[in-house]
């Protein structure tokens, strides 16, 4: 995923220039090892994209799905939808960006 595309990721798209700049700079980014598994509550105080690698994301509800960077559901937070038991395990070394849900509110409220 390049620079544009990280400008498209939910969290940032609506945001003006500076803001979506300001937060994609405060994005945490880090590599999750292959067979990590991760659940909402993980995550609770981020908006988890994946950025480069692959996911099997468990839904609670429903069939278990994969999907890597390229597809259109990596633009959205991994658990940007919680319904049930949810989680996503890592099946490559992924790249993912954490932004800060407090920070990512304070800015959309400016």
């Amino acid at each position: 995923m390049d620079d544009l595309q990280l400008e498209s990721l939910t969290t940032v798209k609506d945001l003006s220039s500076y803001q979506r700049a300001q937060l994609l700079d405060n994005g945490k980014r880090s590599v999750i090892p292959k067979g990590t598994v991760l659940e909402p509550f993980d995550e609770r105080n981020w908006y988890l994209h994946l950025i480069d690698g692959r996911i099997k994301f468990y839904p609670g509800e429903g069939k278990a799905f994969t999907f890597d960077d390229s597809h259109e559901r990596a633009l959205e937070p991994v658990f940007s939808h919680v319904t049930g038991k949810q989680s996503a395990k890592f099946t490559k070394d992924s790249l993912v960006i954490r932004f800060d849900r407090k920070q990512v509110q304070q800015t959309t409220q400016t």
